[in-house]
């Protein structure tokens, strides 16, 4: 299974037209989204409401695919406009034989006792990381620090940390290790 994994788009067309593209290379059978998809806290004139409907038609053209939950900036709003469901703090689903706890990682508090040989998963602070019990594809539009724009492409147990901007390979982490 081939999985799409990012986080903190914050609604930004310039980032999502770029990870449209690697859609467009790759065949993912699912995209998970951690939280903060459209808004943000950056006040008026951030992103245009155009550039928000567009984001919106990107993403609903693969709602098929994605499992998303909701992120601190997510608001009902975004929901209306997202034909699939933002509204959950915390997902938890099954990929090859492990548990994977999905939750934007501002109410970490929330989540059930995790299970041994599973995983969290975290966006929220716009910094990646790859642990083994630990994955956060860092920002796909805001990263802080000296992070990149980022995402990760999970297939067959190994998780592949990517810099947005040229799609180079920044860090490998191999559960089969």
């Amino acid at each position: 299974m081939k999985i799409l994994i990012m986080s903190d788009i914050h609604g930004n067309l310039v980032y999502v037209e770029k990870i449209m593209e690697v859609i467009k290379k790759e065949n993912f059978d699912q995209i998970i989204i951690l939280g903060d998809t459209l808004r943000s806290t950056m006040g008026s004139g951030w992103m245009s409401e155009s550039d928000i409907f567009k984001v919106c038609d990107y993403l609903n053209s693969l709602k098929d695919k994605i499992i998303a939950v909701r992120g601190n900036c997510d608001t009902e709003y975004d929901q209306k406009n997202l034909q699939f469901n933002i509204s959950e703090l915390y997902k938890v689903i099954e990929i090859d034989n492990r548990k994977w706890y999905l939750t934007h990682g501002n109410l970490n508090e929330m989540l059930p006792k995790l299970e041994k040989n599973s995983i969290l998963f975290n966006g929220h602070s716009h910094r990646a990381e790859l642990s083994y019990f630990f994955i956060n594809p860092g920002s796909l539009s805001l990263p802080r620090g000296d992070d990149t724009n980022s995402y990760i492409i999970y297939e067959n147990n190994i998780f592949h940390l990517y810099d947005l901007n040229d799609n180079s390979l920044i860090e490998t982490l191999d559960l089969n290790k």
